[in-house]
């Protein structure tokens, strides 16, 4: 039997799968492997799979895989935010066995709280549902995740090329190194909207179950037609952070496009012993000259405008005004994370939700930042998308902080027992032990903090980097387990990590009060002799 755990990310759950894997040896059960995956990995594996574990933050998608797994013969069972959270792998391995339901939630004293709660979040899922299921926004999300690769390895060239050390930099550019460096900046930052419009139209087609390659190039080449060319070739003002916009443009319309022509099967028809590769060929012509062509037209009408062409068109209208009052803004951004952190309290994927709105608008000022970082020049935009990860350690709420509280001074066995389990995930940013094992999730003594730590501390960071304490970090793509401390470092300077030291303490004052509570609560329960 074949068990396969899905969470958001799959980074979560692969700590569950461990210690799942271990209580299997220990029980002695043969022939019961298991893995875990994403919910985008799932389409991919669940054919290996006789059991889908579906991680809480993705209860909201049970209907969309038990959709999925019908045509699989693969049953679905939820695991619940106690048993995930505690790493109760006994529980769920037994549950998946019996063919049992992880629908159990913990018992709540505050029923009244609760039953409010409740109903909030009834009204709230399926308006994340749809959200969360929106085939243009996962699109973009998955496009942007797909590139980061890319964007890591640019960055990274990029820090290696100008580190402060005067006899370092001189050296690199005497013997040339210096030059090739640049080339892996050119070939990934510089030309970031290439791969985006790609994997934008790759993502939305495969989303409807058809092969995503052709779709992708072809949108390669409607962005290439919308660029324009002049005597030198092609410009490359828009190849880069200023056409990312115009790339999810171009994106969507050339994948909703190329759907809408495959499903009315509008293509050459051969014999069917032609050769697949051939015959593959032959079909992407009409959906290829159709989309090209209906590019091409918007090219030409955008030459009578006063924009001459659709690039400078978002990019005046849409894109740089996204990014003056929403990007580098401190109260549109305090929006965003309010916003993320009230989709975790009522255990939907707060990241994933917003992130497909947010990355398009603070990825361009991170790259702005780089570019400017790179050029010996003045970094402009103090929020970007690196600005969050100098202050939030260990996921929404900056739960860093919570998980050492419960290390060093819980009183209760059970908030001493997640801060062991908690702390060395929540170094590198995966939180879902605290929020769904305390939980954290439709937890009322939890509130108050998950919503008000993180616009306190951006507000603090926002005003120390405006005066000069701190500076701007670089914009550089580091991956997003990078711990803090290092990460300040990666972003240029000692300052920035000597301020997520700061901010750590900062947020544990404030989360303090209120572990405190919960912690004398727990502790009480578990020396009352009348407690089970």
């Amino acid at each position: 039997m074949k068990l396969l755990v899905c969470c958001a990310s799959g980074m979560s759950s692969s700590l569950l799968v461990q210690k799942m894997r271990d209580e299997v040896k220990k029980q002695q059960l043969n022939g019961i492997k298991i893995g875990s995956c994403s919910k985008d990995q799932l389409r991919k594996y669940i054919d290996e799979a006789d059991v889908v574990l579906i991680a809480p933050q993705l209860h909201f998608f049970e209907q969309q895989i038990h959709d999925l797994a019908v045509d699989h013969d693969t049953r679905v069972i939820n695991i619940s935010m106690d048993d995930y959270g505690a790493l109760n792998v006994e529980n769920i391995i037994n549950s998946a066995l019996n063919d049992g339901n992880l629908h159990s939630e913990p018992i709540i004293e505050e029923e009244i709280e609760l039953t409010k709660i409740e109903s909030l979040q009834a009204k709230l899922y399926p308006l994340a549902k749809r959200v969360a299921a929106n085939r243009s926004l996962n699109s973009i999300s998955r496009a942007f995740i797909t590139t980061m690769p890319v964007t890591v390895i640019g960055s990274m060239l990029t820090l290696i090329k100008n580190l402060p050390v005067a006899g370092y930099t001189n050296w690199l550019t005497m013997s040339g190194l210096s030059s090739i460096l640049d080339l892996g900046s050119s070939a990934s930052i510089d030309i970031i909207s290439l791969y985006t419009v790609f994997f934008i139209s790759y993502h939305l087609v495969v989303s409807y179950d058809l092969s995503g390659h052709g779709a992708g190039l072809i949108s390669l080449a409607c962005f290439f037609l919308i660029t324009g060319r002049s005597d030198n070739g092609y410009s490359t003002r828009f190849l880069g952070a200023n056409g990312l916009f115009a790339a999810i443009f171009i994106g969507l319309l050339c994948g909703y496009l190329y759907v809408f022509i495959i499903k009315r099967n509008w293509k050459i028809k051969l014999p069917s012993n032609i050769p697949h590769q051939v015959l593959s060929s032959f079909e992407a012509i009409i959906p290829s000259f159709i989309i090209i062509s209906v590019c091409l037209s918007i090219t030409a009408l955008m030459k009578l405008t006063i924009y001459h062409d659709l690039h400078s068109m978002i990019y005046s209208t849409i894109q740089s005004n996204l990014m003056k009052f929403m990007g580098n803004n401190l109260f549109s951004f305090i929006f965003f994370q309010f916003v993320t952190n009230i989709l975790w309290f009522f255990g939907l994927h707060g990241g994933n939700i917003v992130g497909a709105v947010t990355n398009p608008i603070y990825t361009p000022l991170s790259l702005e930042n780089l570019a400017a970082f790179q050029a010996g020049e003045p970094m402009p935009n103090i929020i970007n998308g690196q600005f969050s990860k100098l202050f939030i350690h260990g996921g929404v709420g900056s739960m860093l902080s919570l998980s050492i509280l419960m290390l060093l001074f819980a009183k209760s066995q059970k908030y001493k027992a997640f801060g062991k389990l908690s702390f060395p995930t929540c170094l590198f940013f995966i939180n879902e032990p605290l929020l769904f094992g305390v939980p954290i999730v439709l937890n009322p003594i939890f509130l108050i903090p998950l919503l008000l730590v993180t616009p306190i501390l951006s507000v603090m960071t926002y005003f120390v980097t405006k005066i000069g304490l701190i500076p701007i970090a670089t914009g550089a793509q580091v991956p997003w387990t990078t711990p803090p401390i290092l990460y300040g470092f990666l972003q240029g300077s000692w300052r920035l990590a000597l301020w997520e030291v700061i901010t750590i303490v900062l947020a544990s004052f404030l989360w303090y009060p209120f572990f405190a509570m919960a912690d004398k609560q727990a502790f009480e329960e578990e020396n009352n002799p009348c407690h089970n």
